[in-house]
């Protein structure tokens, strides 16, 4: 099966095969900034996924978040276990019978280099680090 891959408005990016599902939460709207507390809008995406993935075997959820570079590195490696708790719990409330793992990486697995061809740091570059990562995967199902 051929993944699908959807944005839902800028916030979020889900990926979708048979085996696996995956979320990417945008951090800078899906959080308040420096904080692990969910936005409205999150639980929102979160309630949306829980729905399409509540009838299926789930075999295994990890939730891992990740930071940019900016702050210290103990900073961030909190702030990105506290976001990826954060989503868990929303997780393990509908789905009690899943097996989760939060996770944090803080800064150590970027998607994009925070810095432009000069050298010069790029807050819209940044902000792509800045993220929760969901990838459930099913039970019996075939990749």
């Amino acid at each position: 099966m051929v993944p699908v891959i959807e944005e839902i408005d800028r916030t979020a990016v889900s990926a979708e095969s048979e085996k696996t599902s995956e979320l990417r939460l945008a951090a800078d709207v899906n959080f308040a900034k420096d904080s692990a507390e969910l936005t409205d809008r999150a639980r929102e995406i979160l309630a949306a996924s829980i729905a399409q993935w509540k009838d299926r075997d789930i075999e295994s959820i990890t939730v891992v978040g990740h930071t940019d570079s900016v702050k210290g590195a103990v900073d961030n490696q909190k702030l990105s276990e506290d976001r990826a708790a954060s989503v868990a719990a929303v997780l393990t409330e509908s789905l009690p019978d899943a097996s989760i793992t939060p996770s944090g990486k803080g800064p150590s697995a970027p998607i994009a280099d925070e810095k432009d061809a000069k050298g010069e740091e790029l807050e819209q570059i940044r902000a792509l680090n800045r993220r929760v990562e969901v990838r459930v995967t099913f039970a019996g199902a075939k990749d």
